[in-house]
């Protein structure tokens, strides 16, 4: 497992987002969300800047 942290499950649940909407947004299939949201895998940097852009925060905010 990745050491590097994220905060992506408290984000998505503190502004009642859905995975799969926060996904087909981003590009990616479904089950990519569900590992990086625990955190068994990380988004590569285009995904990441992507995926702050959907959830409307900086990259930064994503990771501890």
């Amino acid at each position: 497992m990745n050491s590097r942290l994220n905060n992506l499950k408290e984000i998505i649940e503190d502004r009642g987002l859905r995975q799969e909407c926060i996904a087909k947004r981003v590009g990616v299939d479904p089950s990519v969300m569900s590992l990086w949201v625990n955190n068994k895998r990380q988004p590569n940097g285009i995904h990441l800047v992507k995926l702050a852009k959907v959830i409307n925060c900086k990259a930064e905010d994503i990771y501890d």
